[in-house]
Protein backbone atom coordinates (compact mmCIF):
# COMPACT_ATOMS: atom_id res chain seq x y z
CA UNK A 1 0.00 0.00 0.00
CA UNK A 2 2.88 2.32 0.79
CA UNK A 3 4.33 1.90 -2.69
CA UNK A 4 0.96 2.77 -4.27
CA UNK A 5 0.69 5.96 -2.22
CA UNK A 6 4.29 6.99 -2.91
CA UNK A 7 4.02 6.39 -6.65
CA UNK A 8 0.73 8.27 -6.96
CA UNK A 9 2.19 11.19 -5.02
CA UNK A 10 5.25 11.16 -7.29
CA UNK A 11 2.93 11.34 -10.28
CA UNK A 12 1.05 14.26 -8.72
CA UNK A 13 4.27 16.12 -7.94
CA UNK A 14 5.41 15.63 -11.54
CA UNK A 15 2.14 17.10 -12.83
CA UNK A 16 3.79 20.08 -14.53
CA UNK A 17 5.98 17.97 -16.79
CA UNK A 18 3.01 16.39 -18.58
CA UNK A 19 1.70 18.00 -21.75
CA UNK A 20 -1.26 15.71 -22.50
CA UNK A 21 -3.94 13.98 -20.45
CA UNK A 22 -3.12 10.77 -22.35
CA UNK A 23 0.46 10.79 -21.08
CA UNK A 24 -0.53 11.12 -17.46
CA UNK A 25 -3.19 8.40 -17.89
CA UNK A 26 -0.50 6.10 -19.29
CA UNK A 27 1.69 6.61 -16.24
CA UNK A 28 -1.25 6.24 -13.85
CA UNK A 29 -2.21 3.01 -15.61
CA UNK A 30 1.30 1.66 -15.12
CA UNK A 31 1.22 2.48 -11.41
CA UNK A 32 -2.19 1.00 -10.61
CA UNK A 33 -1.50 -2.08 -12.72
CA UNK A 34 1.79 -2.75 -10.93
CA UNK A 35 0.36 -2.14 -7.46
CA UNK A 36 -3.27 -3.34 -7.70
CA UNK A 37 -3.51 -5.26 -10.96
CA UNK A 38 -6.09 -2.85 -12.37
CA UNK A 39 -6.19 -0.57 -15.41
CA UNK A 40 -7.34 2.93 -16.25
CA UNK A 41 -10.65 3.04 -18.15
CA UNK A 42 -10.62 6.73 -19.04
CA UNK A 43 -12.69 9.75 -18.06
CA UNK A 44 -15.99 11.32 -18.95
CA UNK A 45 -16.69 15.06 -19.07
CA UNK A 46 -20.10 15.93 -17.64
CA UNK A 47 -22.09 18.56 -19.57
CA UNK A 48 -24.38 21.06 -17.84
CA UNK A 49 -27.29 19.13 -19.28
CA UNK A 50 -26.72 15.85 -17.44
CA UNK A 51 -29.48 14.15 -19.42
CA UNK A 52 -27.16 14.25 -22.43
CA UNK A 53 -24.52 12.32 -20.49
CA UNK A 54 -27.12 9.78 -19.36
CA UNK A 55 -28.50 9.23 -22.86
CA UNK A 56 -25.21 9.29 -24.82
CA UNK A 57 -22.31 8.89 -22.36
CA UNK A 58 -19.82 7.77 -24.99
CA UNK A 59 -20.10 11.21 -26.65
CA UNK A 60 -18.36 12.67 -23.59
CA UNK A 61 -15.93 9.81 -22.86
CA UNK A 62 -12.17 9.76 -23.44
CA UNK A 63 -10.98 6.13 -23.23
CA UNK A 64 -7.55 4.90 -22.23
CA UNK A 65 -5.76 2.56 -24.62
CA UNK A 66 -5.98 -0.32 -22.10
CA UNK A 67 -9.75 -0.47 -22.60
CA UNK A 68 -10.70 -3.06 -25.25
CA UNK A 69 -12.06 -1.12 -28.22
CA UNK A 70 -14.89 -3.63 -28.74
CA UNK A 71 -16.00 -3.06 -25.15
CA UNK A 72 -16.22 0.69 -25.77
CA UNK A 73 -18.22 0.18 -28.96
CA UNK A 74 -20.68 -2.18 -27.31
CA UNK A 75 -20.99 0.07 -24.24
CA UNK A 76 -21.94 2.88 -26.61
CA UNK A 77 -24.77 0.78 -28.04
CA UNK A 78 -25.93 -0.53 -24.66
CA UNK A 79 -26.10 2.91 -23.07
CA UNK A 80 -28.21 4.23 -25.94
CA UNK A 81 -30.84 1.64 -25.02
CA UNK A 82 -30.65 2.04 -21.25
CA UNK A 83 -28.58 4.36 -19.01
CA UNK A 84 -25.42 3.09 -17.34
CA UNK A 85 -26.58 3.04 -13.73
CA UNK A 86 -23.00 3.61 -12.55
CA UNK A 87 -22.84 6.89 -14.50
CA UNK A 88 -26.17 7.99 -13.01
CA UNK A 89 -24.99 7.12 -9.49
CA UNK A 90 -21.69 8.95 -9.94
CA UNK A 91 -23.59 12.11 -10.86
CA UNK A 92 -25.48 12.06 -7.58
CA UNK A 93 -22.71 11.55 -5.01
CA UNK A 94 -18.94 12.19 -4.64
CA UNK A 95 -17.57 8.87 -3.33
CA UNK A 96 -15.55 6.19 -5.13
CA UNK A 97 -17.48 2.94 -5.64
CA UNK A 98 -17.30 -0.34 -7.55
CA UNK A 99 -19.89 -2.06 -9.71
CA UNK A 100 -20.15 -4.76 -7.06
CA UNK A 101 -20.87 -2.25 -4.29
CA UNK A 102 -23.43 -0.48 -6.48
CA UNK A 103 -25.18 -3.76 -7.30
CA UNK A 104 -25.37 -4.68 -3.63
CA UNK A 105 -26.79 -1.26 -2.79
CA UNK A 106 -29.34 -0.83 -5.59
CA UNK A 107 -29.91 -4.41 -6.79
CA UNK A 108 -30.52 -3.43 -10.44
CA UNK A 109 -32.24 -5.95 -12.71
CA UNK A 110 -32.91 -6.37 -16.42
CA UNK A 111 -31.81 -3.54 -18.70
CA UNK A 112 -30.58 -1.59 -15.68
CA UNK A 113 -27.79 -4.17 -15.33
CA UNK A 114 -26.80 -4.22 -19.00
CA UNK A 115 -23.87 -1.77 -18.80
CA UNK A 116 -22.64 -3.33 -15.55
CA UNK A 117 -22.71 -6.88 -16.88
CA UNK A 118 -21.18 -5.98 -20.24
CA UNK A 119 -17.68 -6.06 -18.74
CA UNK A 120 -17.86 -9.84 -18.27
CA UNK A 121 -17.92 -10.36 -22.04
CA UNK A 122 -14.47 -8.75 -22.25
CA UNK A 123 -12.77 -10.59 -19.43
CA UNK A 124 -13.26 -7.85 -16.84
CA UNK A 125 -14.63 -8.52 -13.36
CA UNK A 126 -14.88 -5.06 -11.85
CA UNK A 127 -15.23 -1.35 -12.63
CA UNK A 128 -14.14 1.32 -10.15
CA UNK A 129 -15.87 4.67 -10.56
CA UNK A 130 -14.46 7.98 -9.27
CA UNK A 131 -16.65 11.11 -9.43
CA UNK A 132 -14.42 14.21 -9.69
CA UNK A 133 -15.53 17.72 -8.70
CA UNK A 134 -18.99 17.30 -10.19
CA UNK A 135 -17.49 17.76 -13.66
CA UNK A 136 -15.88 14.43 -14.53
CA UNK A 137 -16.29 10.71 -13.96
CA UNK A 138 -13.01 8.78 -13.99
CA UNK A 139 -12.83 4.99 -14.15
CA UNK A 140 -10.61 2.00 -13.58
CA UNK A 141 -11.26 -1.63 -14.55
CA UNK A 142 -9.93 -4.98 -13.44
CA UNK A 143 -9.69 -8.52 -14.82
CA UNK A 144 -10.18 -9.93 -11.34
CA UNK A 145 -12.51 -9.23 -8.40
CA UNK A 146 -11.34 -6.25 -6.36
CA UNK A 147 -11.94 -5.34 -2.74
CA UNK A 148 -10.56 -1.89 -1.95
CA UNK A 149 -9.85 -0.32 1.41
CA UNK A 150 -10.95 3.25 2.04
CA UNK A 151 -7.31 4.33 1.81
CA UNK A 152 -6.86 2.65 -1.56
CA UNK A 153 -10.02 4.35 -2.82
CA UNK A 154 -8.70 7.69 -1.64
CA UNK A 155 -5.39 7.20 -3.44
CA UNK A 156 -7.16 6.11 -6.65
CA UNK A 157 -9.32 9.23 -6.34
CA UNK A 158 -6.18 11.38 -6.15
CA UNK A 159 -4.90 9.79 -9.34
CA UNK A 160 -8.24 10.37 -11.04
CA UNK A 161 -8.32 14.02 -9.97
CA UNK A 162 -4.80 14.58 -11.26
CA UNK A 163 -5.70 13.26 -14.74
CA UNK A 164 -8.89 15.32 -14.89
CA UNK A 165 -7.14 18.46 -13.74
CA UNK A 166 -4.56 17.94 -16.49
CA UNK A 167 -7.44 17.97 -18.96
CA UNK A 168 -8.71 21.16 -17.30
CA UNK A 169 -5.28 22.79 -17.60
CA UNK A 170 -5.02 21.95 -21.30
CA UNK A 171 -8.60 22.44 -22.44
CA UNK A 172 -10.21 24.64 -19.79
CA UNK A 173 -13.44 24.17 -17.87
CA UNK A 174 -15.28 21.33 -19.67
CA UNK A 175 -18.61 22.97 -18.95
CA UNK A 176 -17.88 26.66 -19.43
CA UNK A 177 -18.19 26.82 -23.21
CA UNK A 178 -20.96 24.29 -23.65
CA UNK A 179 -23.73 26.39 -22.14
CA UNK A 180 -23.77 29.86 -20.66
CA UNK A 181 -26.46 31.51 -18.58
CA UNK A 182 -26.97 35.20 -19.25
CA UNK A 183 -26.77 37.63 -16.36
CA UNK A 184 -30.56 38.06 -16.50
CA UNK A 185 -31.06 34.28 -16.38
CA UNK A 186 -28.74 34.01 -13.37
CA UNK A 187 -30.60 36.80 -11.62
CA UNK A 188 -33.96 35.15 -12.21
CA UNK A 189 -32.68 31.78 -10.95
CA UNK A 190 -31.18 33.47 -7.89
CA UNK A 191 -34.53 35.10 -7.10
CA UNK A 192 -36.34 31.81 -7.72
CA UNK A 193 -33.96 30.11 -5.27
CA UNK A 194 -35.28 32.55 -2.64
CA UNK A 195 -38.81 31.31 -3.22
CA UNK A 196 -40.06 34.14 -5.40
CA UNK A 197 -42.61 33.28 -8.09
CA UNK A 198 -42.79 34.66 -11.64
CA UNK A 199 -44.99 37.60 -10.64
CA UNK A 200 -42.72 38.66 -7.79
CA UNK A 201 -39.61 38.32 -9.95
CA UNK A 202 -41.27 40.37 -12.71
CA UNK A 203 -42.15 43.13 -10.27
CA UNK A 204 -38.66 43.16 -8.76
CA UNK A 205 -36.96 43.36 -12.19
CA UNK A 206 -39.62 45.62 -13.75
CA UNK A 207 -40.36 43.20 -16.58
CA UNK A 208 -43.46 41.21 -17.53
CA UNK A 209 -44.27 37.79 -16.04
CA UNK A 210 -44.23 36.43 -19.60
CA UNK A 211 -40.62 37.58 -19.98
CA UNK A 212 -39.73 35.88 -16.70
CA UNK A 213 -41.35 32.66 -17.88
CA UNK A 214 -39.46 32.85 -21.18
CA UNK A 215 -36.17 33.23 -19.34
CA UNK A 216 -36.93 30.34 -16.99
CA UNK A 217 -37.83 28.17 -19.99
CA UNK A 218 -34.40 28.92 -21.47
CA UNK A 219 -32.77 28.06 -18.14
CA UNK A 220 -34.61 24.75 -17.92
CA UNK A 221 -33.58 23.86 -21.46
CA UNK A 222 -29.92 24.77 -20.91
CA UNK A 223 -29.68 22.93 -17.60
CA UNK A 224 -31.70 19.90 -18.69
CA UNK A 225 -34.45 20.36 -16.09
CA UNK A 226 -38.21 19.97 -16.41
CA UNK A 227 -39.00 22.35 -13.56
CA UNK A 228 -37.70 25.67 -12.31
CA UNK A 229 -36.76 23.98 -9.02
CA UNK A 230 -34.64 21.51 -10.96
CA UNK A 231 -32.97 24.33 -12.88
CA UNK A 232 -32.21 26.17 -9.63
CA UNK A 233 -30.68 23.00 -8.17
CA UNK A 234 -28.53 22.41 -11.27
CA UNK A 235 -27.36 26.03 -11.26
CA UNK A 236 -26.41 25.81 -7.59
CA UNK A 237 -24.54 22.52 -8.06
CA UNK A 238 -22.51 24.08 -10.85
CA UNK A 239 -21.95 27.29 -8.84
CA UNK A 240 -23.72 29.42 -11.40
CA UNK A 241 -25.71 31.10 -8.65
CA UNK A 242 -25.01 31.47 -4.89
Amino acid sequence: MGDLCNRIFELILAFERYDTSTAIMDDLDAVVHDELGIHVTGFMVLPYNLQKAIERPSDYFTPHKSLPIDWLEEWTQVTRRAPDIAVCHAMSQPLVFTDTELSQKLNPVGEARAAIDLKFRFGARERIICPVSGKWIFGYWSKHPVTLTDTQKHVLQLGAETCCHMYYRLVGDPQSEELRLTMRERTILSLASLGKDAGEIAEYLDISPETVRAHTAHCRQKLGSHTIAGAVGAAMRNRLIP
